[in-house]
Parts: structure tokens; sequence; C-alpha cells
């Protein structure tokens, strides 16, 4: 595994694992060496929920323009795991401060629905 990659925090991940933005969605591929695979689980790696909570708020801070922070978690609902090597979407909903993402795979299966409150960095 890249040292590089090692070091870096799971959000610093997700900035860098986002291969594609546009209007309301963003695309991010999570290669086997993401950071947030380490020890979850051991043999059978599956991304963890925080993790996509991450991928949520990296989407939103480039939709937006600017960078984000979590102020609440209304909602998570994790309806598939995410394996490594995976291309997901996550498309964003916002009204105010709340957002509503949808993330799916590539196939466009549904993997998680997350709401958060957010708030400028």
């Amino acid at each position: 595994m890249d040292k590089t990659v090692m070091s870096l925090t799971i959000s610093e991940a997700a900035e860098r694992s986002l291969s594609a933005c546009g209007g309301d969605a963003a695309e991010f591929f999570i290669a086997a060496d993401f950071p947030a695979f380490n020890g979850h689980f051991p043999g059978k790696p599956l991304l963890p929920g925080v993790a996509q909570v991450e991928l949520c708020l990296a989407a939103a801070a480039r939709l937006h323009g600017r960078p984000l922070r979590l102020r609440h978690l209304a909602r998570a609902k994790f309806s598939r795991p995410v394996l490594p090597d995976t291309k997901l979407i996550v498309k964003v909903a916002a009204d105010g401060e709340r957002h509503t993402f949808t993330v799916s795979d590539a196939t466009g299966a549904p993997v998680s629905r997350i709401q958060l409150t957010v708030e400028p960095a």
C-alpha cells in the first residue's frame, strides 16, 4: 500500500477520490488502498458508513464551491456494502443547510441515503 495514501485522513482521501463533479452529483472511485478499508474488516474490506458521510461532505463542498463541515447527522441508511475498487455516484439535494445524499454504485443501485446539516468550515 502506498504510504502517502495511508497517511491521509478519510476526508483528504475522499477529496482525492473525487473523479468528476457537475450539476447535483459527484463521482468517486474508491480504490482498494482507500484508508478507510484499513481494519474494516481484515480479509473482507467494506467501506465504513463514516467514510460514506465524508464522501457526501466532499461532494457538497465541491458542488457549493467552499469547504463545509458537518453540524448534524439526521439520518443514515446503508443498504448495500461498498467493496474496494468501486465507483460511487453521490447525488445531492440541498434545502438551505440541510442536504440529502443518495449514494449509488456504477449500476445505479442505491448504496446509502444520508441526511446531513452542514455549515461553512
